[in-house]
């Protein structure tokens, strides 16, 4: 459970990081 929750954090920083849509 933790290792699905961290995957998905990570996932969402790195696209946020690589293309910030949001910002």
């Amino acid at each position: 459970r933790d290792l699905g929750v961290s995957k998905i954090n990570v996932c969402s920083v790195k696209l946020d990081k690589t293309m910030p849509i949001s910002s």
